[in-house]
């Protein structure tokens, strides 16, 4: 519990300084040998204007990947509350949050916007039937 707390301080702090995270997982957590959370690899994150402007680029770890994100619309600092969420359920479950319905909707997106002009009626039908 109180690595978690730690956790969601650290979001919080970021999220003050208007810093979106972006791609929150379990491999971007570290332990001190203290028992100290720390928040790590900022490579993909978004320093924001303001608090409500929205991010559009859609990167991160697609199991932890908000809605939004998913859906190709622009999204906020809760995304990483999305992101925060999957990763207190695996923390707990000892698995991944709904995968199969998170990678359904990645795939769905993919190949029914990007490339539904030049693949099948069939195929696209077995995609959406994942």
């Amino acid at each position: 519990m109180n690595w978690m707390i730690q956790i969601f301080i650290g979001i919080e702090y970021i999220h003050s300084m208007r810093i979106i995270h972006r791609d929150v997982k379990a491999s971007n957590i570290f332990l001190s040998s203290y028992e100290i959370v720390k928040l790590g690899d900022f490579g993909i994150s978004r320093m924001l204007d303001n608090c409500n402007e929205a991010a559009m680029t859609v990167v991160g770890t697609p199991f932890y990947m908000s809605p939004e994100l998913c859906q190709n619309k622009p999204y906020t600092m809760k995304t990483d509350i999305w992101s925060l969420g999957c990763l207190l359920y695996e923390l707990c479950e000892f698995k991944v949050f709904i995968i199969r319905i998170l990678l359904k909707l990645i795939i769905y997106y993919l190949l029914c916007t990007k490339l539904c002009k030049k693949i099948s009626n069939l195929f696209q039908i077995f995609i959406v039937r994942i």
